[in-house]
């Protein structure tokens, strides 16, 4: 068998004991530890090192390093579309989420079932964190404090968005969201980057009416938050939010 056939043979453990010989100043006698391998495990690989030595030194050094680097620098996802057709409809991330993605047929509100995370910038004075991303329309608002905020942390799953929908949260209609933005935070981040900016807003104009927008981004976010930068419509600081739902491509 040829030298080149050898190599190739050897299991990978083989190979990195060999790359580690290698590029140590220690004599092949050397009774020392390596790294964890003892003399004896170098044994039967001696003379094979000396032949490579001369005749493709960089066989180790390229195949070795490679072989060591090769699963550290590609991160495999598994990815799902999500189509919007209608606010609020069964095609949606977080309906995706609630109902165990896809495993069974009755919604759970993914805040309660600690799949995502819900925040909100101040204690909420009707509702709760999870009413914010309910399925149905409840009275559901935060403290009239200037920046008021939802944030919505989906953990390991990244969402590049298409389109967002959202509902209004108060029990008149009245003090309707007008001027906000969705903003998106990576994984890896601790930026804010705004993915889309109302102002003078009037969708949400009704007792529980819903609106959907269009998102324009090629980036995966698994946070997102929506920010009401200036006054609803009475105008006061109230952000009344009963839903919230996205859509896009997902990567987990």
């Amino acid at each position: 068998m040829s030298v080149v056939s050898q190599w190739c043979a050897l299991p990978q453990e083989r190979k990195q004991a060999l790359f580690l010989l290698r590029n140590t100043k220690a004599p092949f006698d050397s009774t020392a530890g390596l790294n964890g391998f003892k003399k004896d495990d170098f044994k039967d690989l001696r003379l094979l090192l000396k032949e490579l030595k001369d005749f493709a030194p960089f066989v180790i050094e390229n195949q070795t390093e490679g072989e060591e680097n090769k699963d550290e620098s590609k991160e495999t996802y598994n990815t799902k579309t999500f189509k919007y057709e209608n606010d609020f409809d069964f095609n949606g991330i977080l309906y995706w989420l609630g109902t165990e993605k896809g495993k069974v047929t009755n919604w759970t509100n993914p805040n309660d079932s600690k799949i995502v995370t819900v925040k909100a910038s101040s204690g909420l004075t009707g509702g709760s964190t999870s009413t914010m991303i309910g399925r149905s329309w409840v009275s559901s608002y935060s403290k009239n404090e200037p920046m008021s905020w939802m944030e919505i942390d989906f953990g390991t799953v990244q969402i590049k968005g298409t389109h967002y929908s959202l509902r209004h949260g108060y029990n008149v209609a009245d003090a309707y969201l007008m001027n906000w933005r969705l903003e998106g935070q990576g994984q890896h981040s601790e930026e804010w980057e705004v993915i889309r900016r109302h102002k003078n807003e009037t969708t949400l104009k009704c007792q529980g009416r819903t609106g959907s927008w269009k998102l324009d981004t090629n980036v995966f976010y698994s946070k997102f938050r929506v920010i009401q930068y200036a006054g609803n419509n009475r105008p006061d600081n109230y952000l009344c939010l009963s839903g919230f739902e996205i859509y896009g491509t997902v990567k987990y």
